[in-house]
């Protein structure tokens, strides 16, 4: 007898089989235990899409024969969900530029906004405090890997997601495992504090460059004025005063 692990938003359910039995037949079992209808999900094995038509026998690669079981991903199909603008809509920890959606600064003049300086160099201006917030959303869905091409951040268990800085890929979490082990490859998240050319995490500011730098950047910018990160952290008391004095603008212009 042969098993076949479903892993399912972080829970494991086992189906027993037989080696010549189909993977439709084993699918619909699992779909039957969820109470769900199988348009709501897809399956991936090794990276790809589990072949219904084909039988454990043919599907399995060598290992997984020998040890006569199976684990396969079970994501949401977010083609049919009804909900997904909602769920996948999310709002950025961290300034980001409305246009690319990467890493931006701010500034803050007469009650209006202007973003500029994300590394494809786009600037807004002008903006009011209630159109800022709304191009700090971005969609989870867009985030794609780019190997299998078929998941995206939204889909994934827990949102979790991976970025390879030597490929300049992002990646789901099946074909991560299966990725170069010699690369370095991140929490998407973290997107934004590891430096691109080595590898390593962001500490200072170069203001004559306007770049974010590690500590072997820093070498090639010996002679120019160098922010450290440590010595601009803000104090706490102001941030709340900060924001309060924002927030109660907010309601202002809401009147």
């Amino acid at each position: 007898m042969t098993e076949v692990e479903f892993d399912y938003e972080g829970r494991k359910l086992i189906i027993q089989c037989n080696p010549e039995e189909k993977m439709e037949d084993i699918l619909n079992r699992f779909v039957s235990k969820e109470g769900k209808n199988k348009e709501e999900f897809y399956f991936m094995y090794g990276g790809s899409i589990v072949k219904e038509e084909l039988t454990f026998e043919n599907t399995a690669n060598k290992l997984d024969k020998e040890r006569n079981k199976m684990s396969i991903l079970v994501n949401r199909n977010t083609d049919i969900d009804t909900n997904h603008d909602e769920k996948c809509l999310k709002k950025s920890k961290y300034i980001i530029c409305p246009e690319c959606k990467e890493s931006a600064r701010i500034v803050v003049e007469n009650y209006q906004i202007g973003i500029y300086d994300c590394k494809n160099e786009h600037e807004i201006s002008n903006l009011l405090i209630n159109d800022f917030e709304q191009t700090q959303n971005y969609d989870e869905a867009k985030i794609k890997c780019q190997d299998c091409n078929l998941v995206n951040k939204s889909n994934t268990y827990n949102n979790i997601f991976f970025l390879c800085l030597n490929c300049k890929k992002n990646l789901c979490q099946i074909c991560k495992q299966k990725h170069d082990k010699t690369h370095n490859i991140i929490n998407y998240e973290n997107k934004y504090f590891i430096c691109d050319l080595h590898y390593e995490q962001l500490n200072s500011y170069c203001t004559d460059c306007q770049e974010d730098l590690c500590s072997i950047c820093e070498k090639n910018h010996s002679n120019h004025k160098i922010i450290t990160y440590g010595s601009i952290i803000p104090e706490i008391k102001k941030i709340k005063e900060q924001t309060n004095n924002f927030n109660n603008k907010k309601e202002e212009l809401k009147k």
